[in-house]
């Protein structure tokens, strides 16, 4: 192998560009986001005795989750300390993520809607947890046509 002393003195500065950070700030990060997997735990576990409904519980959970998210994408890559560029790379992508969610919650909240006997026949039993006011979809109900 042979030395290459050039490109040692290119890049002989290039270590001192990452942000000088903190031992406590990584533990005090540690210990929130222990906190949030708590606050995880027992929303997911124990939300529905503690008086929230099930879509509630699950908006909680989801805001736990993105806080999660947003502490350890911060921090731990680095996002706190860069420079302002950030936001023209980030917003739009979020943006985009929040547009196309919100574009396919129709599509699955509302997919079972127009499926047809044969279809029910073949699709999986559903719980009783999950059929609060759902309507029935019995093959009874709808012999030889679709449901309406």
């Amino acid at each position: 192998m042979t030395d290459h002393p050039e490109h040692d003195q290119d890049h002989e500065g290039d270590h001192d560009d990452h942000p000088k950070v903190d031992k406590r700030v990584f533990i005090l990060v540690f210990f929130v986001l222990a906190l949030l997997t708590a606050a995880s735990y027992v929303i997911g576990n124990y939300g529905l005795d503690l008086g929230l409904s099930k879509r509630m519980t699950w908006v909680a959970m989801m805001a736990v989750s993105c806080a999660k998210a947003g502490l350890v994408i911060c921090c731990f890559m680095h996002l706190w300390w860069e420079a302002n560029w950030k936001w023209v790379l980030t917003v739009p992508s979020s943006l985009m993520a929040i547009i196309l969610v919100s574009m396919l919650i129709p599509d699955v909240g509302c997919r079972t809607n127009k499926y047809s006997s044969e279809r029910w026949n073949r699709a999986a039993a559903e719980s009783s947890e999950t059929t609060e006011g759902a309507p029935s979809h019995d093959s009874s109900e709808s012999e030889g046509g679709e449901l309406p």
